[in-house]
């Protein structure tokens, strides 16, 4: 008999599935036609050997793609609602790669949290960051060794199925341990008793929050660029070039380069939108157009 459930962790050839009774078991695919993701609804059953066997995946509410490495789109995480990328002071943040997971965010519908880590290092935080307090839904600044921040942190993803990214080394698996302490240990403990979680911090994992809400924890996206089906779509992730701008522009099919009369570019000539986004913008243009490109 068929049931209803979700996928928390995804290895190789099988994946954990949590039942509507809160018992997660591994489980083989079906067939090979069958890829689910963390978040993904599927329905599985029992074989009599006990085996769990997913054999359906059902739709899905939101996406987060990317672009691999050979140029075409992955699905890393399904039916989430938020994305909570994490900077610190070190690394120096990546303001481009900030920039292509907030495009991502914008273009699926998702809430986005920047949050900045590490504040009890004791440098300022950026000024740059000022720039995206009307580009992002929260901003958070955490310590997650003084256990600074986290708070607020869980508030903002209560009720949420979020996924956690950021660069190497900002403390991403730091504030993940603080914010859920024993229960990240049981679910990994899981995955090894399974005999699949032997390489679990490359294996996306979700996690449910103590209060309320879903984390997933996804390290494929530390390197990210987000997959645009449709190149005249690369705008939509740039919240400040809304309506208000591009509507004032003289072409309706602008795409913000040497067209004249572009109300886009004249916000950037009066620096009200930040040449560094704009040129952000530009990167993202450039990239999707040479993806479809090589796949035309």
């Amino acid at each position: 008999m068929s049931k209803i459930g979700k996928v928390v962790a995804r290895y190789r050839r099988h994946s954990l599935v949590e039942n509507q009774q809160g018992e997660r078991v591994v489980c083989q695919l079906q067939s090979r036609s069958l890829n689910p993701v963390v978040g993904d609804r599927v329905e599985w059953h029992i074989e009599p050997d006990r085996k769990g066997i997913i054999t359906k995946l059902l739709s899905r509410n939101s996406t987060l793609m990317r672009i691999n490495n050979r140029g075409k789109p992955e699905t890393i995480a399904a039916n989430l609602s938020q994305l909570v990328v994490v900077l610190a002071p070190q690394p120096t943040p990546d303001w481009f790669l900030l920039d292509r997971y907030l495009a991502s965010a914008a273009l699926s519908g998702l809430k986005s949290v920047i949050v900045f880590n590490k504040v009890d290092l004791g440098e300022n935080c950026p000024e740059e960051l000022t720039n995206y307090r009307n580009l992002t839904d929260h901003i958070c600044l955490t310590s997650a060794k003084q256990r600074s921040g986290l708070m607020a942190l869980a508030t903002y993803m209560a009720k949420e199925c979020s996924v956690l990214i950021g660069q190497s080394g900002v403390g991403k698996s730091s504030l993940i341990n603080a914010l859920l302490g024993s229960a990240r240990q049981a679910v990994n403990e899981l995955s090894d008793k399974s005999g699949h979680g032997r390489h679990t911090t490359s294996t996306s994992v979700l996690y449910k929050l103590p209060e309320s809400g879903e984390l997933i924890d996804s390290p494929g996206v530390r390197d990210y660029a987000p997959y645009i089906a449709d190149v005249r779509d690369v705008e939509r992730g740039f919240k400040e070039f809304g309506s208000s701008y591009k509507s004032n522009c003289r072409f309706d099919d602008c795409r913000h380069l040497a067209e004249p009369d572009c109300a886009i570019k004249t916000a950037v000539a009066k620096c009200v939108i930040t040449e560094r986004r704009y040129q952000s913008y530009l990167n993202l243009l450039e990239l999707t157009e040479s993806v479809q490109e090589k796949h035309r």
